[in-house]
């Protein structure tokens, strides 16, 4: 190649770095300044995140791979949802392309300016840092700084002896991401970064037990229909359910019956106190969420007459044994 041939060729070269450069750029968040916050695992980093957070003036956490502001959600995955510690280290460090490019866009439409993540590491805190294109942290903060040695040891024993875990999010939030029972909720009394300005405010935190730690619960769509369908004919003697669906998605649940019903003063209660009780029934027995919860009636009829101590559920049985009973005789006649 002549020398004039590289001197033409020399000014792409530069622009080819040029524009090398300013795709890193892009991927890069400036103006941002992270802090992270580390401790074992089960030393209650979560449960105290938000007043940290708060005194440290942070308006974004990153726990578990969601990012969360205030009492809001805003986008990501949790880690608690997944069948295994090793798949649930790797959600809480966006290896999935998809997490991870979500939660980096809300960053960046919401122009979030001071984000604390929390980590059982250093390393892992600097891991979450790079594959999100944050700054790596400007201050590093232990819980053990925060928390009382009393307090971390309460937070071992329910994290080795119950399984729990906390979500620094209200249940109403929860709810949305996390595909098992929630445990129970906590409020706590936080202090706001400047007193004079912001004063003390509630914050709600769920607790929660990991899909890892309970084991992987398999359990068919017919089977959940069966149970949908004792669950309201044990609960109402009035209502006869003729079909249940359930669909699943991402271990929610959404439950559409036809039901026979009887004629009654107070209908739109009765089958809102079955819907209730489907929600709250099928939780306590498979751990899942009910999403909705749809009873359309297709048919009426009327009041059945039940034996003293007999149940209507136990009533329907004895009809439908009877009626196999009959058929027979009705043939041979």
């Amino acid at each position: 190649m002549t020398s004039e041939r590289k001197k033409w060729l020399q000014p792409i070269g530069w622009i080819k770095q040029g524009i090398h450069y300013l795709s890193g750029v892009r991927s890069k968040f400036f103006g941002i300044k992270t802090i992270a916050l580390v401790g074992e695992s089960g030393t209650g980093k979560s449960f105290h995140a938000q007043s940290i957070a708060s005194l440290l003036n942070c308006s974004y956490i990153i726990d578990d791979g969601l990012l969360i502001h205030g009492q809001q959600i805003l986008a990501g995955k949790t880690s608690k949802n997944e069948v295994s510690p090793l798949k649930a280290i790797r959600r809480a460090i966006f290896t999935d392309d998809k997490h991870m490019q979500a939660v980096r866009d809300t960053i960046r439409s919401r122009h979030a300016d001071r984000i604390m993540i929390i980590g059982t590491s250093e390393k892992m805190v600097r891991l979450i840092c790079e594959r999100l294109g944050l700054p790596q942290p400007s201050r590093t903060v232990y819980i053990h700084e925060f928390a009382q040695p009393e307090d971390l040891m309460a937070a071992r024993r329910s994290r080795d002896m119950e399984g729990k875990h906390v979500i620094p999010a209200p249940q109403v939030e929860v709810k949305k991401v996390f595909s098992h029972a929630i445990v129970a909720s906590v409020s706590q009394l936080i202090a706001s970064y400047r007193l004079h300005r912001h004063p003390p405010q509630t914050i709600e935190k769920s607790v929660v037990r990991p899909g890892y730690q309970m084991g992987r619960l398999t359990i068919s769509e017919s089977a959940l229909a069966s149970l949908v369908k004792v669950v309201i004919e044990r609960h109402d003697p009035g209502v006869e359910v003729h079909q249940v669906r359930v669909q699943l998605s991402d271990g929610h649940m959404h439950v559409y019956g036809e039901v026979a019903v009887a004629l009654g003063d107070n209908l739109p209660q009765s089958l809102g106190q079955a819907q209730q009780e489907v929600y709250s029934q099928v939780r306590q027995f498979t751990g899942m969420h009910v999403e909705r919860v749809d009873l359309n009636v297709v048919d009426i009829h009327p009041p059945m007459e039940l034996e003293a101590g007999t149940s209507g559920w136990k009533a329907r049985l004895k009809k439908k044994k009877k009626d196999k009973k009959k058929e027979p005789e009705e043939e041979e006649g």
